[in-house]
């Protein structure tokens, strides 16, 4: 038997406490020093004060400048505040994507309008005589100001803004 008195009815009567710092407060310790640390280095705040009270450790900014008491913290001249300033988040410009270059197809186009002016080309070459092209002043087509019927390679035309460009069977032209 051993000589160390015991209340084995009292043993398990004590409640053990669920909530970590309240068994091992070194641990609460410890961790404020860590975050201390982190945001000492990381944030640049000059100090913080931790309070440890009965509901655990609470973290506040230190008052700078003299305080006055029932009035505040009155701010000392010269003296930099512990505030850090916010950073502005880094901007990301996406890449500019390349505008596709505009083309034409079969139909009937206003320059300015439905297809910028410039100067454009058959993407393909075209054979036989089935290829037309027409440049109007005009939308009904009565004032033709110049037209062809190529018969092979990759036709040509340059559109200046306010005329109209007819094309059947030529493909896709391409701006230059």
């Amino acid at each position: 038997m051993s000589n160390l008195p015991h209340d084995w009815d009292n043993a398990r009567t004590q409640p053990v406490s669920p909530h970590p710092s309240k068994r091992h407060p070194v641990v609460v310790y410890v961790i404020a020093a860590v975050v201390l640390v982190a945001l000492c280095s990381l944030g640049g705040i000059a100090a913080i004060a931790v309070n440890l009270g009965d509901d655990g450790p609470k973290a506040k900014a230190p008052a700078v400048g003299n305080t006055v008491p029932d009035k505040g913290v009155r701010p000392t001249p010269n003296v930099p505040t512990a505030t850090p300033s916010p950073s502005p988040a880094p901007t990301v410009k996406p890449s500019p994507t390349p505008k596709p270059k505009p083309t034409i197809t079969d139909g009937v186009w206003q320059v300015g309008e439905d297809i910028p002016a410039g100067t454009y080309r058959a993407a393909e070459n075209v054979s036989g005589m089935s290829c037309y092209w027409a440049k109007y002043a005009d939308s009904e087509g009565n004032n033709i100001l110049s037209n062809d019927l190529p018969s092979g390679g990759r036709p040509q035309v340059t559109l200046k803004k306010g005329q109209w460009f007819n094309t059947e069977r030529c493909g896709t032209w391409v701006r230059k």
